[in-house]
């Protein structure tokens, strides 16, 4: 079900636009990463736990490793950190960063 979704995602003809209010953890982290443009807000926060936990995110890395640096990647699957928009920004993992009250216009 994961991999139809992000092969869907892949071969939209159309953008697909994500937005990120809060955090975008595990899959939700690499949904936003397959959007052609992902806006989010100044509080958001992205991770991926599952080293945490120890489960390689292999589905999750499959959505990211053509999307963002590998060094980026690595941090983010062996670190299990928290990383906010800015930083998110930086890796490659959103289009745009925007105050949180001025979201949704």
């Amino acid at each position: 079900m994961v991999f139809n979704c992000y092969g869907a995602f892949r071969r939209s003809p159309i953008p697909i636009v994500g937005v990120v209010q809060g955090r975008a953890v595990g899959f939700g982290c690499a949904l936003a990463a397959l959007c052609d443009i992902t806006i989010a807000s100044d509080a958001a926060k992205f991770q991926l736990p599952e080293m945490g936990h120890n489960i390689m995110p292999t589905m999750a890395m499959s959505a990211l490793v053509d999307r963002v640096p590998r060094k980026a990647l690595m941090y983010l699957v062996y670190s299990t950190a928290v990383i906010g928009a800015e930083r998110a920004l930086s890796f490659g993992l959103v289009s745009e960063v925007v105050p949180a009250a001025e979201l949704d216009e």
